[in-house]
């Protein structure tokens, strides 16, 4: 039975942290979405994704892990802090968590696992450096692109393939996890 993946949107969500790796992991892996806020949501370079969930909707049974990707805030500049602050995004994530799911964040993202009180006492990858509200202070920082710390994957936007990688094998499919390492070392050989 293929595993599932709940990947959350938001309005101006990074696209390309969102179709990266759902190319990568699929179909062994397979995904749907939860929207915060409307259904309907539009990322930062226009393109719109119909989400199949709210987050008042979800069933955490029904799923293995759950995804947030990075994105901008209204600004175009900076990490939108204002998911930290959303008590149904910060209660979704932490029953996963409490649940022994896969928790992943990517980019900016580990920001709001911070606010969800999920960094405390965990090694994490961010590309966030200001330090909004202290949520990053209960965690360590890593000096890397890429960090698991147990069931929660954290990464650097630059690390999109071994964050791919990582959350196949965070999921069980390690045979997937080594097709896309392969795929990406002999493209780069071309």
């Amino acid at each position: 039975m293929a595993k599932r993946l709940l990947t959350v949107l938001y309005p101006e969500f990074a696209e390309w942290e969102v179709v990266f790796p759902l190319y990568c992991v699929h179909p062994p892996i397979e995904y749907q979405f939860v929207a915060v806020g409307e259904q309907r949501v539009r990322g930062t370079m226009g393109f719109e994704i119909e989400a199949q969930w709210t987050l008042s909707d979800v069933d955490v049974a029904n799923f293995d892990a759950i995804y947030l990707p990075g994105g901008l805030a209204s600004d175009g500049k900076t990490f939108p802090r204002e998911l930290g602050e959303d008590t149904a995004l910060l209660g979704l994530l932490k029953e996963f968590a409490d649940q022994g799911k896969v928790v992943a964040a990517i980019c900016g993202a580990p920001l709001v696992l911070g606010a969800a009180g999920l960094l405390d006492g965990k090694r994490f990858a961010c590309d966030v450096t200001e330090n909004t509200r202290g949520w990053l202070d209960t965690g360590e920082r890593a000096n890397r692109l890429l960090v698991a710390d147990g069931q929660m994957l954290t990464a650097s936007v630059r690390a999109l393939i071994p964050f791919s990688a990582t959350l196949a094998r965070l999921l069980g499919e390690e045979k997937t996890a080594q097709q896309v390492q392969a795929f990406f070392e002999l493209s780069a050989d071309c």
